[in-house]
């Protein structure tokens, strides 16, 4: 009963210090002179990227065949499928640098199959711009 007590009277204070704490600042990209590409990141892994497939690209072993030749100037280490027609693409670091956004961007559009390709961002770059909503009794 006391320690209910206790929580009860915590919790509002607890509530109000967990909103009015401030988040992270939503980090600056740099702008792109072309019109549809994503914009350059400084905090996405190099040589790693996200794609995703079209909605008619049938998500088998001879789509992925294909996806291995859309990118066989550069040297491909894996594509792994991600779920949802999403795609992991890591290049491999030790025959080369990283290509850049763009010209994996000329290389998907050129394949047919991909609908978009985007770097590979760390969980938890871009925090929500508001916090969460608190959950009633927990």
């Amino acid at each position: 009963m006391k320690a209910s007590l206790i929580l009860m009277l915590l919790a509002p204070m607890l509530l109000v210090a967990c909103q009015s704490a401030g988040l992270a600042p939503a980090l600056v990209n740099q702008t792109s002179t072309e019109p549809n590409a994503m914009p350059q990141n400084p905090t996405a892994r190099s040589g790693a990227y996200l794609f995703k497939l079209k909605p008619n690209a049938p998500d088998n072993a001879d789509t992925l065949a294909q996806l291995y030749r859309a990118f066989q100037s550069q040297a491909v280490q894996s594509i792994k499928p991600i779920g949802n027609a999403w795609y992991l693409l890591i290049l491999n670091k030790n025959t080369g640098a990283d290509p850049g956004l763009a010209f994996m961007q000329s290389l998907a559009k050129q394949s047919g199959l991909i609908e978009t390709l985007q770097p590979n961002l760390p969980y938890g770059v871009n925090p929500p711009k508001q916090p969460a909503p608190m959950l009633n009794g927990l």
